[in-house]
Order: structure tokens, then sequence, then C-alpha cells
């Protein structure tokens, strides 16, 4: 285990990040996992970490769970602009379910000392559970704020403007609290060369399992089967030169999906 050593922050972030595969990226028999990345929604809660920390005095900390390669993950936190980055990685892990996944990064949570605010994607770009944020915020005693598209930091309290299904909402809550955020966040800005070098030199704090503040009994889950999705055939390419949008009326018409023309329609 190597964990930074120093004076406690006067502010900090924690960023849960995971490490997911290129879906572009596909073996026979699955995912190729050698191809990880970090994946929008992650970069969208690791800007917004960094943004809301300020200036000197303030900490943002990248965690991740997974296996060996997840560390790409935390890595272009680093890029992104992130203090430390930590990699829990267990061989017991592997397989874990989301309840073990939650119980893990909410114990790294409390192995760094706490944060006045944890952020978090409001669901992974491929399990796409949508709960692990939720439940990492049960295990700490932390008010959750979800759907997070808009998050400012005022006092001693967390405002976030939350989109729903059929309007926006304003809420606060007190600090510390717990906020996940999805992509309509906004992206941040690309890290310069200078950045995503320094980020190469920078170290990953490596954990395992026994390094944990508090133990956790892993709960894997595994996969029995596994099968391609259907053939989505060729892609349809139009080159627009002002009828684009009349091409693509047809396109959806000869797939059934408008269904046919009604009377007096004078395409």
């Amino acid at each position: 285990m190597t964990i930074a050593e120093g004076a406690a922050p006067a502010v900090r972030i924690v960023v849960l990040v995971k490490a997911t595969p290129d879906e572009v990226v596909r073996t026979a028999d699955g995912i190729d996992r050698t191809s990880l990345l970090l994946a929008e929604p992650d970069e969208c809660a690791t800007g917004l970490g960094v943004r809301l920390a300020g200036g000197p005095g303030a900490e943002v900390v990248a965690v991740t769970m997974g296996p060996a390669g997840a560390d790409r993950a935390v890595r272009r936190a680093l890029e992104l602009g992130a203090d430390r980055a930590v990699h829990v990685e267990d061989d017991r892990l592997a397989g874990a379910d989301v309840t073990t996944t939650a119980r893990v990064l909410a114990a790294a949570v409390r192995t760094l000392g706490g944060a006045r605010l944890v952020l978090a994607a409001a669901r992974s770009a491929d399990a796409g559970t949508g709960v692990v944020a939720a439940q990492v915020g049960a295990l700490l005693g932390l008010p959750v704020l979800g759907r997070a598209v808009s998050v400012e930091v005022d006092g001693d309290e967390v405002v976030v403007e939350q989109l729903t299904v059929t309007h926006r909402r304003r809420l606060r809550a007190p600090l510390p609290a717990l906020v996940a955020v999805g992509e309509a966040l906004g992206q941040p800005a690309a890290p310069g060369f200078a950045a995503v070098l320094a980020a190469r030199r920078r170290t990953v704090e490596r954990w395992r399992l026994d390094d944990l503040a508090e133990p956790v009994t892993p709960r894997p889950v595994a996969a029995t089967t596994w099968a391609a999705g259907p053939d989505r055939g060729a892609a349809v390419l139009v080159r627009d030169e002002g009828s684009g949008g009349r091409a693509l009326v047809d396109w959806l018409r000869e797939l059934d999906v408008l269904g046919t023309p009604a009377r007096g329609d004078a395409r």
C-alpha cells in the first residue's frame, strides 16, 4: 500500500470514477477489457470536482476500484486536474457485485479521512446500474443528490439543479454530501500537453482490501454466458446537399417507423 502523507487539506473532494471498456473493442467471447478508458460522465464529475475545489488548500482525489489497467481512469483524472489518484486493486474483487463495489468505495473514502463532497457519475458507461453512487452515500451517511445538471457550493451547503423527466428543480443539502452527475453537466476542457506529461509522472496510490479502514467481504457475480447482439447492418451515410432531411424521413418510412404518408402529403 502506498498512501500519500502530509498535512490534511482544508477541503477534500473525492471523485469516484470507473475504468470502462472501449465499447468499440470486443473479442469473440466478450468485451476486451485490456482497452479501458475514463468515460465521459466520469470526466464530467472530475472536471466539476477540480472547478469546485477552487484554489490552494483544497484537494481533489480520484478513486477507482478495478483490475490491473483500471489505473488509466485515475491517471486520466490526474490529467484533468485531480491532485491524487487511488486505485483499489485486489484479485478477491474479481466479479464484485454492486454492493461490494459500493462498500469498497465507501471504505476508501473513509481511509482517506472522509470528504466534504463526494462526486460520481450517475451511472457507469458499461454496466449502467445507476445504484452504486446512492449506495456509497447511504454507507457514508450522506445526503445523496442525483441527476445533477449544475452544482455549486454555497457556504456549508451544496446547491444542485436536478433534471427530472418532467421538470427541473433546485435542491439544497448540507455538506458533506454526495452528488451524482450526468453528461448534461458538460465536458471539462481538454488537458494540455504539459498536464498530460505531468500526470504520467505522478504516482497512483495502490490499495488492497486489507489496506482499507474497514473490512469488506467480496460478493462475486460470475457471468455464465455471453452472446453478441443482433447485427445492426452497415451504416447509412447520406451526403446532405440540401435534401438530407427528406432522405432521413424516407429512410424512416422504409423502416416503417413513421407509417405511411398522410393523404395530401406533397412530398
